[in-house]
């Protein structure tokens, strides 16, 4: 009880009576002191988790950094940052109508973590080598922090930054790419990543940035995606960054369209064939058996259909990919049934709904995973 921080022995002679007792009365009432937490939620909880944890994040950074500034020779200075950790929801819808949510992560996001930056001997060089170098710490920190604090042996689980997702990607043998204005064209017509990050790498080394990407995309901890980082070489400034989590169902929005596609189109083509062979000479009760069984078919199909593009209604790209698949598989039964016509009418569609769904991107981007 002594050694009051920041109280004179005077004062703290004056406080220790009310201090005993305060003590006193908690200690003999248990019930006053629960209910202290009264009104408690679990969503306080959360909360001051998250908040402790982004916390967490640029305390950790900013003690990493600044033992990295003495030992380059370089005197650093935090400037107001910001950040996001959150919990990351996840809605599966029933013909628009939301029927489950789920919570399969927490995501890290840091809008902005500022910093100025000196040489001790006016090196502009060395300066931007340790800018490169806490950024490089700063996005590690994006995987580490959250694997530290909600993973553990019962609760296993991997984090990702784009720092990991190009060190998983090197591992793998995949090729890295540094793309410049000089190499641009070329380097990104060899990339199998996403339309989007294509485009933002175009614009970014049209204006002088310099990108390191990989070609094709990783698959860590069932997150599938490309960690890409942008630098400005003036400055060593850069953002890291991660995208995907789409791409294996792109895959699946494919294949589920070319198989409803090729089974629509076939149910349909059959029974135009049967009822070419029975003839109007047969009788009418077997022609509209046949008809209604179609039609039963068809309604299914249709039904089917509708689940399936509500289901991946909550992703464009996958959504394109299952239409254009549809496309596909109706054109892909018009050939083998040797309805040529018929397959170019649905060739036609095809090329119209990827065009319309697909936004640009190309069949290629459908199938990585």
């Amino acid at each position: 009880m002594r050694n009051l921080n920041l109280v004179s022995e005077t004062e703290e002679i004056q406080l220790m009576p009310t201090i005993r007792a305060k003590a006193q009365e908690l200690g003999n009432n248990p019930v006053k002191k629960a209910k202290q937490y009264d009104g408690l939620t679990k969503e306080d909880l959360a909360g001051d988790l998250l908040n402790a944890s982004i916390a967490s994040y640029f305390a950790a950074t900013g003690a990493q950094a600044n033992f990295a500034a003495r030992s380059a020779g370089v005197t650093r200075y935090g400037l107001p940052s910001y950040g996001y950790f959150h919990t990351s929801a996840k809605t599966d819808y029933w013909f628009g109508i939301p029927k489950r949510v789920s919570f399969p992560g927490v995501t890290i996001d840091v809008k902005h973590w500022k910093n100025t930056v000196t040489s001790n001997d006016a090196d502009n060089a060395k300066r931007i080598s340790f800018v490169q170098q806490i950024g490089t710490i700063a996005s590690s920190n994006e995987h580490l922090i959250p694997e530290k604090l909600f993973t553990n042996e019962q609760n296993p689980g991997e984090g990702v930054s784009a720092v990991k997702a190009l060190a998983v990607a090197a591992a793998q043998g995949l090729r890295i790419y540094t793309i410049n204005q000089n190499n641009v064209n070329s380097a990104v017509n060899q990339l199998t990543v996403s339309t989007e990050i294509k485009d933002e790498i175009r614009n970014a080394a049209n204006s002088g940035k310099q990108i390191t990407v990989s070609q094709n995309n990783v698959n860590i901890g069932g997150w599938t995606g490309a960690g890409y980082i942008i630098l400005d070489p003036d400055t060593g400034a850069g953002a890291y960054k991660i995208s995907g989590g789409a791409n294996g169902g792109w895959f699946s929005g494919l294949a589920a369209g070319v198989s409803i596609g090729a089974t629509f189109a076939f149910i349909g083509l059959a029974s135009l064939e049967t009822l070419t062979l029975l003839g109007v000479a047969s009788p009418f009760f077997i022609m509209m058996a046949v008809l209604i069984i179609a039609i039963v078919m068809l309604v299914i199909q249709a039904i089917i259909i509708a689940a399936l593009v509500d289901y991946y209604s909550s992703d464009e790209k996958s959504l394109g990919c299952f239409y254009g698949g549809f496309g596909w598989g109706s054109s892909m039964a018009g050939l083998i049934s040797g309805q040529g016509y018929i397959s170019s009418v649905l060739g036609f569609l095809l090329g119209s709904l990827f065009a319309m769904k697909l936004g640009g991107s190309t069949a290629k981007e459908c199938v990585v995973i």
